[in-house]
């Protein structure tokens, strides 16, 4: 079985099925231990029950959850991010590709953080069913660092923020 410290990790997609070991693996998170309980793709089934458990080395549950998998989405983040600048002064075109993932395409909202590299201001703009947005108001002759991050929109599918994507800098003309 897939172990860890003396930790098992199962999963079971339908009560009749037989429980199956995850393929386990650790992240560091600051001091922090995550482990990650992974399970081939054809055992994921969206809108339905899936059960969790924790035992220890003698069989002693230490976890046991019921989740909905179409509620913790966790997806790749965007990818190909690439800014230009508009001919109107102060206007710059952000595109993205989403995460790989062709139900969900229509399902995703996106965040975009832009900030000036010379000064801690950053802003965040919340973009929904579009890989495109247009940022205003930037000022010439800046330094921007661009990032994008995905998350489920919460209608058929819910889950977390993605990691943010590669950062993209540009710097501004002068202003016209």
């Amino acid at each position: 079985p897939s172990t860890t410290k003396q930790i098992t990790f199962y999963y079971q997609t339908d009560e009749e099925d037989e429980e199956k070991t995850c393929a386990l693996s650790t992240q560091r998170v600051g001091a922090a231990t995550r482990y990650i309980c992974s399970f081939p793709a054809q055992d994921v089934v969206v809108f339905s029950t899936l059960n969790l458990r924790v035992l220890s080395h003698n069989s002693t549950v230490l976890y046991q959850r019921n989740l909905m998998v179409d509620q913790v989405v966790l997806l790749d983040p965007p990818s190909n991010l690439s800014v230009q600048e508009m001919n109107q002064t102060r206007q710059l075109s952000v595109r993205w590709l989403p995460p790989r993932n062709r139900y969900m395409q229509d399902s995703i909202m996106y965040q975009v953080n832009i900030s000036s590299t010379d000064t801690d201001i950053q802003k965040l703009q919340l973009i929904k069913g579009k890989t495109e947005c247009l940022l205003t108001s930037v000022k010439g002759q800046t330094e921007y660092s661009i990032t994008v991050r995905a998350k489920p929109d919460g209608v058929s599918y819910s889950g977390y923020w993605s990691a943010w994507s590669e950062a993209v800098t540009v710097t501004t003309s002068s202003e016209k």
